[in-house]
């Protein structure tokens, strides 16, 4: 699963306030008091309860927790969430988790602007106060020794930290240390600091309280996936729309039809397509005399049954399209012709759908029941049906 997520918290109650962040944007994600190694369908909050415990033990428990998690699992954001106001075995719990993630780069913002947590000059406060002026010191269970980040991330990772000051992303400092501390005065800073390392290919164990969580975990745009499988001008006005405002499609030649072996040509093109071009169109017709050359195709090799010759095209269609949707993720599926929407479906193993809403008159959309492709949203829709922008339309809606 592409867009799921780790988060590693030492209580039950952070997890679930920095879990909620994912659920927010629109991610499944499950809170799990007990690790497991199985392959995980959903984003997950690993809670460890590890505050109370010695430094020693909170390094031994949440380096194995970490471990059984990752070991048969890919995600695309592996998060350590820290109590905002530096409460717990933060420095021990982040060294366990990167000696088992192995980050390239750490990044540390605990601040929380909305709930009044801030850092200057690597100093964090609580109310605009530094917080070893409050009572956050006299923590019955978990005093807080020190408010300088630096100060308690030094033991554990020694000299290779480096500060950033608010909103002044230093290019030099990251090239040169691994971990690197983020002062955050308030939201602006949090999403400016977001938009810059998303853009950074290195891999990130990202450290900060519920307030970084909220502007890091963005639902990654997947691209959809048209499939025109109704010759109606209609539908070429649609489509043709789409194409104007910038959908890329893919038009399978003819020949290729009645060539089980360039279904996995044609696979890699849409493919490479939803990868590098975003959303797009697959589809036999361009106009309505390509349906024309279609039939005297397959009437000069024999084919005379227009159903027959239906059949293939529906069937080539979709073999091409679950070839597709199993080797890149989409948002989903636009399927335009009855025929071809329903053989679609059969190859995706489903045993049906679930509506959802309708788009426009006539214009469903569902999600799929079972098979290979379960929950996948897709929109249908009759040939003959909708307006010349409504394909277009579709296909931001399935976004």
């Amino acid at each position: 699963m592409r867009n799921k997520s780790l988060i590693i918290a030492d209580d039950f109650t952070g997890s679930n306030d920095t879990g909620v962040q994912l659920r927010k944007k629109g991610f499944p994600i499950d809170v799990l008091l007990f690790p497991t190694n199985k392959k995980l369908s959903n984003s997950i909050v690993l809670d460890t309860e590890s505050r109370l415990l010695s430094s020693k033990d909170a390094y031994q428990k949440v380096k194995k927790m970490t471990k059984s998690v990752v070991e048969n699992n890919e995600f695309r954001f592996i998060y350590k969430k820290i109590d905002s106001t530096l409460r717990g075995n933060i420095a021990t719990e982040i060294k366990a988790v990167a000696d088992v993630t192995h980050p390239d780069k750490i990044v540390i913002a605990p601040a929380f602007p909305k709930i009044g947590r801030t850092t200057l000059n690597g100093r964090h406060y609580l109310n605009k106060v530094p917080l070893l002026e409050t009572e956050i010191v006299n923590d019955p269970l978990t005093p807080i020794w020190t408010d300088n980040l630096i100060e308690l991330l030094q033991n554990d990772f020694k000299d290779n930290i480096a500060l950033h000051p608010a909103s002044n992303f230093d290019d030099k400092k990251w090239s040169e240390y691994t971990i690197h501390v983020f002062d955050i005065q308030n939201d602006n800073d949090l999403i400016h600091l977001t938009n810059i390392l998303k853009e950074f290919q290195e891999k990130i164990l990202f450290v900060g309280s519920a307030g970084l969580a909220e502007y890091l975990f963005e639902k990654e745009r997947l691209p959809t996936l048209s499939v025109v499988g109704s010759i109606s001008e209609v539908s070429l006005e649609q489509m043709n729309f789409a194409e104007s405002k910038g959908i890329y499609s893919v038009n399978v030649e003819l020949n290729d039809l009645l060539n089980d072996s360039k279904i996995d040509k044609y696979s890699r093109i849409i493919t490479n397509s939803l990868q590098q071009n975003g959303d797009t169109i697959l589809t036999v017709t361009r106009k309505r005399s390509d349906y024309t050359k279609t039939i005297e195709l397959f009437n000069s090799l024999g084919i005379l049954d227009k159903k027959e010759i239906s059949r293939i095209i529906r069937e080539s269609l979709a073999k091409i399209t679950t070839s597709a949707m199993s080797k890149t993720p989409i948002a989903g599926l636009f399927l335009t012709g009855g025929d071809t929407a329903i053989e679609i479906i059969n190859e995706c193993n489903s045993t049906g759908c679930q509506i959802i809403s309708e788009i426009e008159p006539g214009i469903v959309q569902s999600t799929l029941l079972g098979g290979d492709f379960d929950g996948m949203k897709i929109i249908t829709k009759a040939g003959a049906f909708g307006k010349k922008d409504s394909l277009y339309n579709s296909i931001q809606t399935l976004k």
